[in-house]
């Protein structure tokens, strides 16, 4: 329910915003798009009704993907809806690399805050910056003969620099654990990610 009073203030925030919108200017309307390279480190089980475990564990790398449409507060915040993806693939329980893709996400509710002093005088400058989320994971692996697409609530943090106007490098991490029931068998997936990504914003 507070997720949900939050995305309604962002959006109206948003709706009102539109008449300033991408004038080049941090504080504003604001959307971005960014792709790179992921690291999963994942391990995955099946228990089956008669206690036979399955278990397959390991890294695995692939790309990134990440697209954001929030609200800059100010020249140092910001405030946005996010979603980020990892997209790889992964050994099966026999231990075969598999071309089938797992598709490990987070829709997020995120703020970013950015460092350098020269913001307080200048409407943009290069800056590092902090960034965190809150929101709901999602993963979908197409090893599973019912394509079941598992979620939960977690939360992400990273960093990150931008050193250009309108384009900048970020590094994110979050942990998405999952555990479900189906068909009689107990499913677990954990997974640790991290995704490297550089984007292109629109302010």
């Amino acid at each position: 329910m507070m997720l949900k009073k939050m995305l309604l203030v962002l959006m109206s925030v948003m709706v009102i915003s539109t008449l300033t919108a991408f004038d080049d200017k941090r504080e504003g309307l604001l959307y971005g798009i960014g792709m790179g390279y992921c690291q999963a480190f994942y391990k995955n089980k099946i228990e089956d009704e008669c206690g036979v475990i399955k278990t397959v564990a390991g890294p695995s790398s692939g790309v990134a993907t990440e697209v954001k449409l929030g609200y800059g507060i100010s020249n140092k915040a910001e405030i946005y809806l996010s979603n980020q993806v990892a997209w790889y693939s992964r050994r099966t329980f026999e231990g075969e690399t598999s071309q089938a893709v797992t598709i490990n996400s987070m829709t997020s509710l995120g703020v970013s805050y950015f460092f350098s002093e020269q913001l307080d005088y200048y409407e943009w400058h290069s800056s590092p910056f902090v960034s965190g989320g809150l929101g709901r994971f999602y993963m979908y692996d197409f090893l599973y003969d019912d394509g079941y697409s598992s979620g939960g609530i977690g939360f992400y943090v990273g960093l990150g620099y931008e050193f250009a106007k309108h384009v900048r490098l970020s590094l994110n991490y979050y942990v998405n654990n999952q555990s479900y029931k189906e068909d009689g068998n107990n499913y677990t997936k954990n997974s640790n990610v991290m995704l490297l990504t550089l984007s292109a914003l629109a302010f």
